[in-house]
């Protein structure tokens, strides 16, 4: 995330380079040295793609952080998935994160306290990206 606290523009935006390192060692084995051109033509116009679907760049991590050590409790890669919005779903529990999953968005609830914490899946806005860029 740009911010963590909205309007607080402080710390900076780091990629955790074990993390990198770790995706590029798992996934070295499906690259190549040299780019493999289609022979094919394209299947679709320039009006068709948008700029966040080139986004794919991007490595991002949801972290969960303990309030009194600002030590980071949990970790999940989400890799090049966007977040597009947070909704309140529940007033007793953190906004939900609305997550890019090709055309429709996953909302996710995190959850519980100390180290019993989840994130549970609590719906899907279904071709939502077709909605955003309308």
């Amino acid at each position: 995330w740009p911010e963590l606290v909205r309007g607080d523009q402080s710390g900076e935006y780091v990629l955790d380079s074990c993390i990198v390192q770790e995706v590029n060692e798992q996934m070295g084995h499906l690259c190549s040295d040299t780019e493999a051109m289609p022979q094919c033509g394209t299947t679709f116009t320039s009006q068709q793609v948008e700029e966040c679907d080139f986004e794919t760049d991007k490595a991002v991590t949801f972290e969960r952080l303990n309030g009194l050590t600002n030590n980071i409790t949990h970790k999940i890669y989400l890799g090049s998935h966007q977040v597009l919005l947070t909704a309140n779903l529940n007033t007793d529990l953190p906004l939900a994160l609305g997550i890019r999953h090709d055309v429709d968005v996953c909302l996710w609830q995190p959850q519980g306290c100390g180290d019993d914490f989840s994130i549970s899946h609590e719906g899907t806005l279904l071709a939502f990206g077709y909605v955003q860029v309308s």
